[in-house]
């Protein structure tokens, strides 16, 4: 290649981005200076572990008194302490670590799919980096990340992840082969630390599907297997301690409060997933054909999931030219698989299937009640599926400015698309902000001094802005965490009591709760968050609070250190377990670098 196609080549890459940036940067904040819905979630979270961090370096913060009156904060599935996205919020002002954790999803996500398609599955540069594209614009991604879903955000690791496993078998030297092993398993125990939650059944399902796929097209599934069973074992172990933690909490809190939504036929899921895959999502048409709605209605990100149409463009050419390019599915293999692909997500959403109500009620891996996420997995595969009908096309395939009008068509069709929904996103982040710049400058006592909750006159709670109070001591009654309900229906609060009333506004009161407060005489005013863990080791249950005798251990949480609890076996072992494999982990990655160093001199 010339030097003139080479900087060609990579001028067009950086410019993609660029553009990509450019569209999508304005988002956070928006025009009106606001946030996503959901940050109101994760913001008081970061700035949560901000404080941790400050005070506790390292250690593991099993809880937080910052919110919600005292509850588990690590084995929160969301919670992301132990992650890049946590680090950018404690050396980064929060809006501009926001920014830089958008330009880091994106840059991981368009890179890690380029490297998958180009390396892995031996795509041109030009399909590549259509393909890269494609994914890196793709609504999933895009718009969960602007309202503050960043935990789902999180499966662009997916390509990147399965390029290092695909790569550890794959590239000739053994060093390297043992050093993309490792990242690989990093990879995999990033998305349990970086808050994938509920989300990582589809990732796993969506892992699976492009190995099958890279299988039936290279035949070596022996070495595929056991390169992804040792990837995983690794990044299980990894991810042991989160797990286990994980686990024990939510079990004492199963997710049931809504019933699973579901189409009632099959037409109206077929339009609704075509809709949002290759041309603009209709929230009102899905809104009026699931079933079980009637709590609830969804907002248009949930059903954001667009590929762009350049993939139903693909599958055109492909249906009109049968005949001259079927080779491309190896004795049907990869028809069976698209048939297969594309079977699952339907009859999860159909409610005549009743597959979907069967799987809500598995503890735990059940915990989503919007099937319509299982469209997660068509994500990729039709990446794949569209570059292999585009490279067995002649006229496609041998002219490389007509991919690059198709890579443009992707960037337009998310230029025009109105994005009004998320301008008016309305979480304002200036009291994080602002408490960010106290901490950094040592200007406040954070240490939480009692609860509190917002009421107005009717004595109605005020839902907004639920997680923040923390900034001025106060750890909020009505809190935000999906994990007791959206509505806190199974918050076991109603222990705690109030003894102090102000007026705000006309409208605003804040009744405040003093943590030594007791109509008892023998608890005090804030929720023992062990009992929502381990209850049975700490001889108590969830919902019950400090105890006058554990008044310094109260203290000492209020004040943002450790509290002291007891763990039970399971949880204990887990932690050396991932402590150990971290450490062995590291001490072997050094070794193969140092190897392969000494190999390459």
């Amino acid at each position: 290649m010339s030097l003139k196609k080479k900087i060609f080549n990579y001028s067009l890459f950086i410019l993609i981005f660029l553009i990509h940036q450019y569209i999508f940067l304005n988002f956070f904040p928006n025009n009106n200076g606001f946030l996503g819905h959901d940050y109101e979630y994760f913001l008081p979270n970061f700035m949560f572990g901000k404080i941790w961090f400050k005070n506790n370096f390292l250690s593991v913060p099993w809880f937080t008194p910052s919110f919600c009156c005292g509850i588990p904060f690590y084995p929160d599935p969301q919670t992301m302490f132990y992650s890049l996205q946590q680090f950018f919020y404690i050396f980064f002002e929060p809006i501009l670590a926001t920014k830089f954790l958008f330009i880091y999803l994106s840059f991981i996500a368009y890179v890690g799919m380029f490297l998958l398609l180009k390396k892995n599955f031996n795509f041109s540069f030009y399909l590549s980096l259509l393909g890269a594209t494609i994914f890196f614009f793709n609504g999933y991604f895009l718009y969960r990340t602007i309202v503050g879903h960043i935990g789902y955000a999180n499966y662009i690791f997916v390509p990147i992840y399965c390029f290092f496993l695909i790569s550890s078998i794959t590239h000739i030297n053994s060093y390297v082969r043992k050093i993309y092993l490792l990242l690989s398993s990093i990879t995999l125990s990033t998305f349990i630390y970086s808050g994938t939650g509920s989300l990582m059944l589809f990732v796993l399902i969506s892992i699976i599907f492009i190995l099958l796929i890279y299988y039936i097209i290279n035949k070596n599934f022996k070495s595929l297997f056991i390169g992804f069973l040792k990837s995983s074992s690794i990044g299980f172990l990894l991810s042991l301690s989160k797990l286990s933690a994980v686990i024990f909490f939510l079990k004492n809190f199963k997710r049931d409060y809504y019933e699973p939504l579901l189409f009632n036929n099959t037409y109206d899921y077929l339009y609704s997933t075509f809709k949002s895959l290759f041309l603009f999502p209709d929230i009102d048409h899905y809104n009026n054909s699931v079933i079980n709605n009637d709590s609830i209605s969804l907002n248009i990100h949930e059903i954001e999931y667009g590929v762009s149409i350049i993939p139903f463009l693909a599958f055109l050419i492909f249906f009109l030219n049968f005949k001259r390019i079927k080779n491309i599915f190896y004795d049907y293999k990869l028809l069976f698989l698209i048939i297969f692909i594309s079977i699952i997500p339907l009859i999860f959403n159909i409610g005549l299937f009743s597959i979907g109500k069967v799987w809500s009620s598995i503890p735990i891996l059940g915990s989503t009640w919007v099937n319509i996420r299982w469209n997660t997995m068509f994500i990729i595969p039709l990446i794949i599926f569209s570059l292999k009908i585009f490279n067995s096309n002649l006229i496609i395939k041998k002219n490389n400015y007509l991919i690059i009008v198709l890579i443009f068509i992707v960037i337009l069709q998310n230029v025009i698309y109105d994005k009004k929904y998320y301008h008016n996103q309305n979480y304002n982040p200036e009291s994080m902000i602002e408490l960010s710049k106290n901490i950094n400058n040592n200007h406040i006592d954070t240490h939480i001094k009692g609860i509190s909750v917002l009421i107005d006159k009717d004595e109605k709670i005020i839902a907004n802005q639920r997680n923040d109070n923390f900034k001025i001591g106060l750890s909020s009654y009505f809190c935000y965490q999906p994990i007791f309900g959206y509505s806190l229906q199974k918050f076991p609060n109603k222990n705690l009591k109030f003894n102090k009333k102000f007026k705000v506004t006309d409208n605003k009161f804040l009744l405040i709760g003093d943590t030594n407060f007791s109509d008892d005489g023998k608890n005090l005013n804030f929720l023992n968050p062990s009992c929502f863990l381990f209850p049975e080791k700490n001889n108590c249950k969830p919902g019950d609070l400090f105890k006058k005798t554990q008044k310094k251990n109260l203290y000492n949480f209020l004040e943002y250190k450790q509290l002291e609890f007891k763990k039970n076996f399971i949880q204990t072992i887990s932690n050396y377990i991932s402590l150990l494999t971290f450490v062995f982990l590291i001490i072997y990655l050094i070794i193969n670098f140092y190897n392969l160093k000494k190999a390459n001199n």
